[in-house]
């Protein structure tokens, strides 16, 4: 039967917040927090650490030439400085997110609306939103700019994976969405977070959100041999980009849409070497100059202005170019290093929540380090995104931590419904004796 929509009051909000409070105070105590950080996952948190010192140090070398904009003399430790900030403000959510007691991760209500106040804010920043690289995706506050759609994929992630693992039958445009409230709100919400990040249009973050909410659905509500089919007619609509890309290059470089201009311009970027493939052959020749073990650190030439977004987009160029293959090698190993890990840790979980968010969280990782490297690769379009926990931006660099402490505060759980099983079990077996 359909539930009914009705506005709550605020003795209803009141008594909401009673209910969850007495839920979560258990959680609050000195006890519980001591238990959560003795079962912290360090592995996790190690290889963290060393992905973000060597982006700080790639940071800092990308931007050593770069100018002030206000002096217009170089400043060596301007964006260092910013980024190091971004790092410690990340750790400090990434600290208070172990506090809080997992059960409002449960709370399907507090999740939409979380959801509905970045939707909101997502439609402000079409109104009132700044303009960087194409994209009208930034607020600016008091000097500091913010991109609300990087908060959006990991909400997203929450709330795809709670309607996922609580409505097992559930099917895009079905009876149970429409007939539960919850999974309709949720939809309706994610539909519109969607539609917003696409009308700024970043599409760099749509393909993220997409291609990462599908690997927590699919899976999910699919079988092996139906994913092969969606895989396949992937690979045959990369194909047919491939070919259409190279048949209009012309018109499509040509166009005046910078996405466009991309997209005509990564199958041949030597055809427009001056213009839209300029960015993507001189990072080809930054990594060319690095060769196996690179021309040393800090000694690289491309970074000091005949390569755009250097310190963003093409920081994987610059760390090519003054460490070579062998410096490219350890940054992908220690990402695709985390990514398998927080993979492995979702297919011990035993709840199918704590399943999704954690191998949702993977997946984002995964996703958004292929694009970033199909991009400077020439494999697939470029679309702006950063390289995680290794390019300059802080908004980037706040979220992935705090989705590393999401994903800890899952595993964490998932480590007391373990251990709780286990002391079940003892019981039960001193019991029988």
């Amino acid at each position: 039967m359909r539930e009914a929509f009705y506005l709550p009051s605020i003795s209803d909000i009141k008594l909401y917040t009673s209910k969850v409070w007495q839920r979560i105070r258990p959680d609050l105590n000195k006890d519980a927090i001591k238990e959560k950080f003795q079962l912290i996952d360090y592995p996790i948190l190690i290889i963290t650490l060393l992905l973000i010192l060597i982006g700080l140090f790639s940071v800092f070398s990308a931007t050593m030439y770069i100018p002030d904009p206000e002096t217009g003399i170089s400043d060596p430790f301007g964006s260092f400085m910013t980024q190091y900030l971004s790092v410690i403000i990340g750790f400090v959510g990434l600290g208070i997110l172990l506090i809080l007691p997992f059960q409002l991760f449960k709370e399907i209500n507090l999740l939409l609306a979380v959801q509905l106040i970045l939707v909101i804010v997502l439609i402000l920043t079409l109104i009132v939103g700044v303009i960087m690289g194409g994209a009208k995706s930034w607020i600016e506050i008091g000097g500091f700019s913010f991109q609300p759609s990087e908060l959006a994929k990991i909400t997203n992630i929450l709330l795809v994976s709670y309607i996922v693992s609580h409505f097992k039958s559930l099917r895009i445009f079905s009876s149970e969405i429409f007939n539960n409230k919850h999974s309709l709100m949720a939809m309706v919400l994610l539909f519109a977070t969607i539609v917003l990040v696409g009308l700024q249009p970043d599409f760099g973050m749509l393909i993220i959100m997409l291609v990462t909410l599908a690997f927590i659905y699919f899976p999910n509500h699919y079988s092996f041999k139906t994913n092969v089919v969606f895989l396949s007619l992937s690979i045959i609509l990369y194909g047919l980009i491939i070919l259409l890309a190279n048949r209009y290059s012309d018109q499509l470089v040509n166009s005046g849409h910078y996405m466009l201009e991309r997209i005509g311009s990564f199958v041949d970027p030597f055809a427009f070497e001056q213009t839209a493939g300029y960015q993507l052959i001189n990072g080809y020749l930054a990594f060319s100059r690095g060769g196996f073990f690179g021309v040393g650190l800090g000694l690289g030439i491309t970074k000091r202005g005949s390569l755009p977004a250097g310190h963003t987009d093409f920081i994987l160029a610059v760390i090519g170019e003054e460490t070579g293959l062998v410096g490219v090698a350890l940054v992908l190993m220690l990402i695709f290093g985390l990514v398998f890990y927080l993979y492995r840790r979702a297919a011990m979980c035993r709840q199918a929540y704590n399943r999704n968010v954690i191998s949702g969280i993977a997946s984002l990782f995964l996703i958004q380090t292929l694009v970033n490297v199909g991009g400077i690769s020439g494999l697939i379009p470029l679309t702006g995104v950063t390289l995680p926990f290794i390019s300059s931006g802080g908004t980037s660099m706040i979220v992935s931590l705090i989705a590393i402490g999401i994903a800890e505060i899952f595993i964490i759980d998932d480590k007391r419904v373990v251990a709780s099983y286990q002391t079940l079990s003892v019981i039960k077996g001193e019991g029988g004796s």
